[in-house]
């Protein structure tokens, strides 16, 4: 077994994450043994069981260890971020909630192959999905991190109009494949139900969710994101007010543009298998017309306001009287129509200025 060691670093190297001030693996690592490591990574495992299973196997030969833990107040406890492990052989584990990282020299190969089987031994059963993952930055890029969503209580054949329910199944089909890359474009006006038909459709799928924030949506621009998408393989990417990623290179000097028709319907889409759902509020002539392409685009839907006799059935099953229904309405006014309307009223006045009429 080597001896400890204290990390020993010179001053223009630091066990620290530029970004967060995290512990950064890498340099961690290096600060132990003074050589850039070997890693395997193994993702969706049941990070606090494998911890405690390290724990219990390797109690008498841990040498150090490094943790990070987060106050879940809903528990009332605290849950773990990342546990570090320096182990025998130049090892070092990085654990949390969902994956095991390992990094090793490659003598010690052997014992980190042992590991990682070990590991595999912990991975998450397979349920319907009840979370999403959100991608942020951390330590070592691009980092995704679980959110529990609810599936909402929904009838198709209630909440939307008398076509959703076709497009869903057809489209729940090829989203549940494996290896089946391809793009899903969702849009329509502001209420219509996007959002809540997405959480409903991918909590009626096995497959890990990515939700990527409109801000993020410029990471397809970024060179790095090729090692995230290869850690990604058989996910869906969900993409919320994905302007400015869709819209025509003819409108704007859009360069995120190619990495997504690579995804879709590319030597990546073959390799990655990633699907994406996209949902924009602009004109569908606005987008990219190589987007729109078969085989790309596997399915798009408009979702509007509901018909008037559906209004008013929806709001008679809620207990309000539809009787003043004259008019199509949007998901978010029927269930929002006892509450008082906020929206600007233009006042009846008398132009002025430059408007007025009087000399």
């Amino acid at each position: 077994m080597n001896a400890f060691k204290t990390p020993q670093l010179d001053k223009s190297l630091s066990i620290f994450s530029t970004f967060n001030n995290e512990l950064e693996p890498i340099r961690l690592y290096f600060g132990y043994f003074q050589i850039i490591p070997n890693v395997k990574r193994i993702r969706d495992l049941q990070g606090d069981k494998f911890r405690a299973w390290t724990e219990n196997k390797y109690a008498h030969l841990l040498e150090s260890s490094h943790l990070s833990e987060y106050y879940d107040h809903a528990a009332k406890r605290f849950d773990l971020d990342d546990q570090y492990f320096i182990m025998p052989e130049g090892i070092v584990l990085r654990i949390d909630k969902t994956r095991v990282s390992i990094y090793y020299r490659p003598s010690s190969n052997r014992l980190a192959q042992e590991l990682a089987k070990e590991a595999l031994k912990f991975k998450k059963k397979t349920t319907i999905n009840q979370s999403i993952m959100m991608v942020a930055n951390g330590p070592e890029g691009l980092e995704t991190y679980s959110i529990k969503i609810k599936k909402p209580v929904l009838d198709l054949h209630l909440h939307y109009n008398a076509d959703l329910a076709e497009f869903h199944a057809r489209n729940l089909k090829n989203l549940k494949r494996q290896e089946k890359s391809g793009l899903y474009l969702f849009y329509g006006l502001p209420g219509t139900g996007k959002s809540t038909y997405i959480r409903y459709l991918i909590r009626s799928i096995n497959k890990e969710v990515i939700f990527i924030p409109p801000g993020l949506a410029g990471i397809f621009d970024n060179p790095a994101i090729t090692k995230f998408l290869l850690s990604n393989r058989n996910t869906v990417f969900v993409i919320e007010d994905a302007e400015e990623l869709l819209v025509s290179r003819d409108m704007n000097k859009n360069s995120s543009i190619s990495m997504l028709l690579n995804l879709t319907d590319g030597l990546l889409g073959e390799t990655l298998g990633i699907q994406i759902i996209a949902t924009f509020n602009t004109d569908l002539n606005n987008i990219d017309k190589a987007l729109l392409r078969k085989g790309r685009l596997l399915g798009m839907y408009e979702f509007k306001p509901l018909s008037i006799d559906r209004s008013a059935t929806l709001l008679e099953k809620r207990g309000i009287k539809p009787a003043m229904v004259h008019q199509p309405m949007t998901l978010a006014e029927i269930f929002n129509k006892e509450q008082v309307d906020y929206q600007y009223q233009k006042a009846n006045r008398p132009a002025i200025g430059f408007l007025s009429n009087k000399s």
